[in-house]
């Protein structure tokens, strides 16, 4: 992500859902926006942590080497530079 420019907003008030998704019933929202194409994802999300837990349970989970390179990343997008 050497070239990447990043801005991100993580907020818990309803308040600040897009107009269309309060219309639609929404509870939350989650969009990237890519080379000036919006790519909206929130559905899907609903059961997802609980899924991921069922199979962590089940021996199913994600090995180590895959959990540190994810931890390894949001270190470093936490502690980048940002100019």
């Amino acid at each position: 992500m050497e070239n990447a420019e990043l801005e991100w907003l993580l907020c818990i008030a309803a308040d600040n859902l897009p107009e269309e998704a309060k219309q639609a019933g929404k509870r939350t929202f989650r969009s990237l926006m890519i080379d000036g194409e919006s790519v909206e994802f929130s559905d899907g999300f609903t059961e997802l942590h609980n899924l991921s837990y069922e199979q962590i349970l089940n021996g199913k989970g994600f090995p180590l080497s895959e959990t540190r390179k994810a931890i390894q990343l949001v270190h470093d997008i936490r502690n980048a530079d940002i100019k």
